[in-house]
């Protein structure tokens, strides 16, 4: 008996294995193509596909039903299916082999398979959350669009008939697109490219490159762009490091033709003189720095704006200036401090009348930033009483700053030298008390 259900076992084994394959083969093997979760994993691609392909409703995919799909617009089925759905993967789209359109953007993509669909000249799959995208086996491509996505990287150097590239708002680090000799539109608009040559796009038209950290761009030989403003090529931010020598600031940044730089943030706006020497950015406010440095930069392309360059300036060395008031009206000091070291006071030698200095507005120590610091003053003025009417005594600073002021004499009575409200000008009799022995004098006129 135990014998017997050992026979049955392998039997029933051999059978499952037989059927595993079988399945394995209608999965992979091409045509018939059952619509089920093992080829079409996404539920909401897979109801599209058994909707707008499965002609006969019997959930195959036959050779006629797959070979006559040329154009697959996912992203206009999911919307009639539910325009709130989402599809994170569209496996299953390479039985599709002669697919010369597919559109498959802002459905919710996380991955991207297109490498059975060489065939295809047109591939939209922007605003998805793809971080990879390999086109190298789509050789056909003549238009792509992969904008807002979260792409890193992306090779297109195989894609030598692309016409249409679309890769914006991507993190995009480096672009290569020499081999893209028949491109004719270029966007490549926030990313976080350092550099972009387009020397060899000669049949572009139209470029949108905005918003990324290019320092420079050459379109001498792209005769045949149009309407390159600065806000399809400008908005980059590089960064630069201030050094200091002799009470100027220098901020130094290579270009491959460092005569185009047309104009600066610090130049001379009365001369006329931009602020550069061939080699850096210079100037001896460093006030200037503190908001960093704009540019203008000739692309060598007649009749376009200029490329518009922003240098986050950074620099180990910072000013820390020393004024009279808080009103900053007079410079006494500036001193040029590396960063973490201590400032030094300077002596006051120009007192204000009636003043006496009570401290600096703060210490510079352990600079980290550009300070502006500024002495506080008490007033120290020397009274005289000139009048008395109305028990209220007049008194003026005898240093000639000519400040005056009224005192109630009975406001006073009673204080005695140490007191918060003693007054000296008020005890004419000098006893170290203020009573009716100096009320006496003042209303005979002994002050």
């Amino acid at each position: 008996m135990k014998k017997n259900k050992k026979i049955i076992a392998l039997v029933v084994a051999a059978v499952l294995a037989v059927s595993s394959l079988a399945a394995g083969l209608i999965a992979y093997a091409g045509n018939p193509v059952a619509i089920n979760s093992l080829n079409f994993p996404d539920e909401n691609f897979r109801t599209i596909v058994a909707t707008e392909c499965d002609e006969d409703g019997d959930g195959y995919l036959s050779d006629d039903e797959v070979s006559g799909v040329t154009l697959f617009s996912v992203t206009g089925y999911l919307y009639d299916l539910d325009e709130d759905a989402v599809i994170e993967s569209i496996k299953g789209i390479e039985y599709f082999t002669n697919l010369k359109t597919l559109r498959c953007g802002g459905i919710g993509l996380t991955s991207l398979d297109v490498s059975k669909l060489t065939g295809l000249t047109w591939l939209d799959c922007m605003g998805n959350e793809l971080e990879e995208l390999d086109v190298s086996k789509n050789t056909a491509l003549r238009t792509l669009n992969c904008q807002s996505n979260e792409l890193t990287a992306l090779d297109v150097t195989m894609l030598t008939s692309l016409q249409s590239l679309s890769c914006s708002v991507n993190r995009l680090t480096a672009l290569d697109v020499s081999k893209n000799t028949a491109l004719t539109t270029l966007q490549v608009n926030q990313n976080e490219l350092t550099a972009l040559d387009v020397s060899k796009n000669t049949a572009l038209t139209s470029i949108h490159c905005s918003n990324n950290h290019l320092k420079e761009i050459d379109f001498s030989n792209n005769t045949l762009l149009t309407n390159v403003t600065s806000n399809r090529i400008g908005g980059q931010t590089i960064d630069g490091v201030a050094t200091v020598s002799d009470g100027t600031a220098f901020v130094t940044i290579p270009y491959s033709d460092r005569s185009r730089i047309i104009s600066t943030s610090i130049d001379d706006e009365e001369t006329g003189f931009v602020a550069y020497n061939g080699e850096s950015f210079y100037t001896d406010d460093f006030a200037q720095l503190a908001e960093g440095i704009d540019y203008e930069y000739d692309t060598g392309l007649a009749g376009t704006e200029p490329l518009t360059v922003h240098i986050n300036v950074e620099r180990d060395f910072f000013v820390v200036r020393y004024y009279t008031n808080d009103k900053k009206t007079t410079l006494i000091s500036e001193q040029i401090i590396d960063r973490g070291n201590d400032g030094a006071a300077p002596v006051i030698t120009d007192t204000p009348q009636c003043k006496t200095f009570v401290a600096w507005s703060d210490t510079a120590t352990d600079v980290q930033q550009d300070m502006d610091i500024y002495a506080t003053w008490k007033d120290d003025h020397v009274f005289r009483a000139v009048s008395f009417a109305d028990n209220t005594v007049t008194m003026e600073c005898l240093n000639g700053c000519g400040t005056t002021q009224d005192f109630s004499f009975f406001d006073l009575v009673g204080a005695e030298i140490g007191d918060s409200n003693y007054n000296g000008a008020f005890d004419l009799n000098l006893d170290g008390i203020i009573n009716g022995k100096d009320l006496a004098m003042f209303k005979q006129g002994q002050f």
